[in-house]
C-alpha cells in the first residue's frame, strides 16, 4: 500500500524543509519514493529515526564511506529513486530549499 508525504509551504525560515513522518508497512525493506514537480529546485534526502512518528532524525549516509547524505533527488522533481537499506521503519524526508507550495511524495514498497 503507497503511503504519501508531504512538505508545508515555507511560510518562515526553515518550516517546510521536512516532511511529514512515516512508517515503512515493510519495514527494513526497500522502498520507492516518487516525487512531483517541485517550486523551487531542491535535493532530496531520507533520515530515520529510533523511535514512531518523532526525532531526532538522522541522515541516511552514502555507503561509501564519505559521509556525506545519500541525495535521492536533485532538481525541480519528476523523479524516482529506491532506498536499498532503510534504517529502522520510521522516517521523513528532507529537503535542502524551501518550496512556496504544498509538494507531496509516495513511498511504495519495492517487491522482489
Amino acid at each position: 500500500m503507497p503511503a504519501f508525504v508531504t512538505f508545508p509551504a515555507s511560510a518562515a525560515s526553515g518550516a517546510g524543509l521536512t516532511s511529514t513522518p512515516f512508517t515503512l508497512d515493510r519495514a527494513m525493506r526497500p522502498f520507492a519514493v516518487l516525487i512531483g514537480s517541485f517550486t523551487t529546485a531542491a535535493g532530496v534526502s531520507v533520515a530515520f529515526s529510533t523511535t514512531s512518528g518523532t526525532g531526532p532524525y538522522l541522515t541516511l549516509q552514502r555507503p561509501d564511506g564519505s559521509g556525506a547524505a545519500l541525495t535521492i533527488h536533485s532538481g525541480t522533481g519528476n523523479a524516482a529513486a529506491v532506498i536499498e537499506w532503510p534504517a529502522t521503519p520510521w522516517g521523513v524526508l528532507q529537503l535542502t530549499q524551501q518550496q512556496t507550495s504544498v509538494v507531496s511524495a509516495m513511498l511504495v514498497s519495492v517487491l522482489r
